[in-house]
């Protein structure tokens, strides 16, 4: 694992845009400088031929500064688009999830209830079944498993856990329990240190954190799984950027769906991306798929907690 030095700056994001614009006003203010400086040269030296040379070479400059100004435009207003349309598909998203939990709550409290039972009556019945007791208490654990993940991915934070919370602390924690598992992925983290504190459960979010890495090593076995963080102090916005095949274009709308899943049967039950946008959304955040020219990029965007000035 990689992390990023701690030093105390204060990083301020510059639009490019506006600095295209600042150049190309510099080089707009050039040329009418040359323009003036040779009028009262005409008669002391340089030829027609220089001065038209000189001028069209910042002529040509300033179309070159426009025509890049006009695709920084282009792009940026393409990459606002696309980060528009992943928040509105993300609006929808927990709209839908949403109902789903509301109406699956006694449900799956009633899953819960029944599974515990089920495990408790294979265990009793084990000594009785010889060879296969060992089986079928596995399945029957397995199943309150199943049954207890999807009741913790409904399951809200409740206000009297919420706690500020250090990011950087927990993404380090995060990756080293990954880590530790043994998960076959490497990890860099990218300016997550001195982030702002947010206000929720380090448990939840350091769950969901964890899922986002569990998907990438799946996606990328031996790959590498860049986590950037960036801040305006409002809002806190981490991307975990994977170098795997990435997310087709046709399930972009199904991934964070409980029990949806890519992988083969037995290799996850797909609820991991679920648990991570209830998370999210409980956080008074939320967790989209962005755009990426390589691999997945999941972002969890957080607000950051509000500091109160001390009274004088």
């Amino acid at each position: 694992m990689t992390t990023s030095p701690r030093p105390r700056l204060r990083w301020r994001r510059h639009d490019p845009v506006a600095l295209a614009d600042t150049a190309l006003a510099l080089i707009a203010v050039s040329l009418v400088y040359l323009r003036v400086l040779f009028l009262p040269l005409r008669s002391m030296g340089p030829s027609a031929g220089s001065r038209s040379l000189v001028l069209a070479a910042a002529s040509a400059l300033l179309a070159v500064a426009w025509a890049a100004r006009l695709l920084v435009a282009q792009r940026l207003a393409q990459a606002r688009q696309a980060r528009e349309r992943a928040l509105s598909e993300e609006r929808r998203r927990a709209g839908r999830l949403g109902t789903l939990a509301a109406l699956s709550t006694g449900l799956v409290q009633d899953l819960e209830r029944t599974t515990d039972e089920v495990v408790h009556r294979a265990r009793s019945a084990a000594p009785f079944m010889g060879a296969k007791a060992e089986r079928v208490v596995e399945q029957a654990e397995r199943a309150r498993a199943i049954v207890r993940e999807l009741a913790a991915s409904f399951r809200g934070v409740s206000a009297g856990e919420r706690q500020p919370v250090d990011l950087g602390r927990i993404l380090e924690e995060t990756v080293r329990g990954a880590l530790d598992e043994g998960l076959p992925v490497r990890v860099s983290l990218e300016a997550t240190a001195h982030l702002p504190e947010v206000l929720g459960d380090p448990g939840a979010l350091g769950a969901a954190f964890l899922n986002v890495v569990r998907n990438a090593a799946q996606a990328s076995p031996g790959g590498v799984l860049a986590i950037r963080a960036a801040t305006d102090g409002r809002e806190v916005v981490l991307r975990f950027h994977d170098d795997g095949p990435g997310v087709p274009a046709d399930i972009h709308d199904r991934i964070f769906d409980p029990f949806f899943s890519t992988r083969r049967v037995g290799d996850g039950v797909g609820l991991g991306l679920t648990q991570a946008h209830f998370v999210a959304r409980e956080h008074l955040g939320s967790v989209v798929l962005e755009p990426a020219r390589d691999g997945a990029c999941f972002a969890f965007r957080l607000p950051a907690r509000e500091r109160r000035s001390a009274s004088r």
